[in-house]
This record gives structure tokens, sequence and C-alpha cells, in this order.
């Protein structure tokens, strides 16, 4: 198998697409281009299907004119394929695939669906020089990725960059959903994490309407609170007519910011609820970044962390970084839990109950002791994360330093 399938990625952390193989053609459609403009600057770029790609040259705007469209109002212009072996042939990918490029598209990848095939891999990872994930159905598994059901779906997943799911958000939760289903999703991000392969999440509304917010909402919680983190996000509507009349495709938010129940509500508020560009979150010390501590001495750190907005929620993640430490011991606890061991590691993650909903505040408390009359200054870093889904962007960093108190002045 060439290099390319074996593994790397066009993704970095937590990126959102969005596309399909309905709706598109709303975002180039004159007038609508300012109601949506934080997508245009924040969307890793078009997620794009196969039947979005057959010709329709009687349907208005034209394949090349919605191509055209996206290109010129999308700041990353780059465009990711999905594709599957019962409804393309191969030239039709390839000629897909060169469309793209004509149009000034950056071809970074793809998904295959029902199977694969030597000649379209070929093709569509451009000799495999590109990634391309596997896309399985999750309520096919058996509720977990090691059972031995499941042997040659991993050995698929391991020759590729990773795995892809389309689990609409009305399959979730809905009456055809199942735990085992939501199981095997859970596990089968763990799995390809720990070989070293990316996941892509599918999330679609299906036939949802205007719920489709509040579903996607709560499936990306479930992944969240089972501490499952795609790599990707592709934002897809897909389906017959029927579902494209329940659900607008724009505006992406109403004029205070708010995401709207609308198709492009969902990549809106998925960003903002992974990255927070806008850093609502935020952290203080209102007791003061600075204590002085004698030998044995104990003093405490309290620190809030806030969630300013009044919309978004956040699955935040705080660390402490140690900088310089010797002969201090600290303690750290949130709600009388002791979360010491998971702050100075990859970090306490506020998922659950302990989300950090729009306009909540949760305090912790740091508590520092001197073991040493020796010991000098010591500093910390208290980092900020939006999201566990990307561990390497922080947000905010608070310095807490601790020192010996200044020497008594000699009595005369």
């Amino acid at each position: 198998m060439a290099a390319g399938l074996l593994g790397g990625s066009f993704a970095t952390a937590a990126d959102v697409w969005i596309g399909g193989s309905r709706a598109w053609g709303d975002y180039t459609t004159p007038g609508n281009e300012l109601k949506w403009t934080f997508l245009q600057k924040n969307v890793s770029g078009l997620y794009i299907n196969n039947f979005a790609m057959r010709p329709k040259e009687a349907v208005q705007p034209t394949r090349q004119e919605r191509l055209d469209g996206m290109y010129k109002l999308l700041k990353n212009k780059k465009v990711f394929y999905e594709t599957d072996l019962v409804h393309s042939e191969d030239d039709f990918d390839q000629n897909s695939i060169d469309l793209f490029k004509e149009t000034g598209f950056e071809y970074v990848g793809a998904t295959i669906n029902r199977g694969t095939s030597d000649a379209r891999n070929k093709i569509i990872t451009h000799d495999g020089t590109l990634p391309l994930y596997y896309m399985f159905g999750p309520w096919n598994g058996d509720g977990h990725i090691k059972k031995p059901k499941n042997d040659a779906l991993r050995k698929n997943i391991l020759k590729y960059a990773g795995a892809a799911v389309d689990d609409p958000v009305t399959m979730w939760r809905g009456p055809t959903g199942s735990r085992n289903t939501r199981q095997m999703v859970y596990s089968t991000i763990k799995w390809c994490h720990k070989n070293k392969k990316k996941f892509l999440f599918l999330l679609a509304p299906n036939d949802s309407g205007p719920s489709f917010l509040p579903e996607a909402k709560s499936l990306v919680h479930d992944l969240e609170d089972n501490k499952a983190f795609p790599d990707i996000f592709a934002v897809a509507f897909y389906g017959p007519q029927s579902f494209r009349e329940k659900l607008e495709v724009l505006p992406e938010a109403d004029d205070a910011g708010k995401p709207m129940p609308t198709f492009s509500g969902v990549p809106y508020w998925l960003i903002h609820h992974l990255k927070d560009p806008k850093k609502w979150a935020a952290l203080s010390a209102p007791g003061g970044e600075n204590i002085a501590l004698r030998k044995d001495e104990s003093k405490e750190f309290v620190i809030d962390l806030k969630n300013r907005s009044d919309w978004l929620d956040l699955t935040p993640v705080i660390r402490l970084r140690s900088q310089k430490a010797a002969g201090y011991t600290i303690r750290a606890t949130l709600d009388g839990h002791d979360i010491t061991s998971d702050l100075l590691d990859d970090g306490v993650i506020l998922s659950g109950n302990d989300r950090l909903n729009p306009g909540t505040n949760r305090r912790f408390v740091v508590q520092v002791t001197r073991d040493s009359t020796s010991a000098s200054t010591a500093a910390w870093a208290l980092e900020l994360l939006p999201n566990p889904s990307d561990m390497s962007l922080v947000n905010q960093t608070l310095q807490l330093t601790a020192n010996a108190p200044a020497p008594l002045a000699p009595v005369r």
C-alpha cells in the first residue's frame, strides 16, 4: 500500500468542514454572502460528496457556478471528497477531482464508502500521496471496535489514514439509535488515536429539521462526556428534497451573534464550542496571583473560571505546568474533589455536569505548601484550553508564583 494511505492527514485538531450534496447552492446564491461570514472565514474548507458532483445543468446555480461561488467566498480554499464504489465509477471520480482543481481548489483527501478498490484508491489519493479515510456504519459494529466481528474493519482502517462514520443526528439517540452504535463510535475513536489514526465524524441532519442544532449539541456532548474526540467534523447536508424543505440553510446567526436553528447554525456553534474564538471563557485569581510562604506554611490560590457568553456552552480543559517548583507541594480541588493528578498531567476536562454553561462560573482551589527553608520562588502556568479536541490550543495562561516572605527587620 502506498505511503499516503498508511497515514498522514490534511487535518489539524478539531477541523470543521461544511458541504454535502444539498444546501451548498444556497451559500452561493447572490444576496446570501452576508448571511454566513463567520463560516466563510473559519471553516477548514468544502466537504462535497459524489452525489453533489452529478451534472445538474437544469438546476440553478449549476454545479460549476456553485464551485466557483464557494471558491470565491471561502478563505480556506480546500476541498475534501466523499465517494463510494456503488454510486460512482473511477472516471467519474477522476473528473470530479479534476474539476475541483480546475476551479482553483486544493484537493486534500477523501473518504470512501461501501467498499474499496485499488484502482479507485489510486485515483482519489493521487497514487497514495493524499490521505484516505475508510467510512463504515457504526450500527453494524456490535458495540465495540475490538469485537471479533470487526477484525476486517480494523485491518481496513489500519491501511488508511483513519476511519470515518456517517451517523446522522436523528439516528444517534432517535428511534433507530442504540447504545451499541454509540459505544462503537466511542471505542473506534479511541482505538484510532491509540493506533495513530485520525477519525472523521460526518455530522448530518437527515430529516431533523430545525432540531438539528440541539440534536447536534447533544451528540457532541455525548462524544466529549465519553472522552471520544473526532479529529474532523464534516457538517454535511444530504438526502431527499423533503429533508431540505424541513431545514433552512441560512443564516448562521442572528443579529446578536447567537446561532440560528438552521443548517449553518450547527457549524457556527461547533467552531465556537471547540475553539472559543472570542475567548468567552476566562481564568482569574480574585485573591491575587502571588503568595508568600514560610516553611511548612500553606496558602491557597482561589481560581475562578467564568463563561461570559450568554449562549455558548464550553467543555474546557485546565492544566497546570510547573515552571519552577522545587521545595513546594501543591494540592488542587474542584467542588471538594481532588483534581491534583489530572491538573498536573493532561489537564482537567470540564464535561458532563461540570460543563461550563452560558453565564456560569466554576471555582477551584490550588493549595501550595512550602516544604523547605531553602526553597526559592516557585512558578506555575495555569493554562485554559477551549476543548480537549485540541490540546495544543491554549486560549489563556495565568501565572501563579510563591516565594519566601521578606525577612523581618532587626529589632533595635
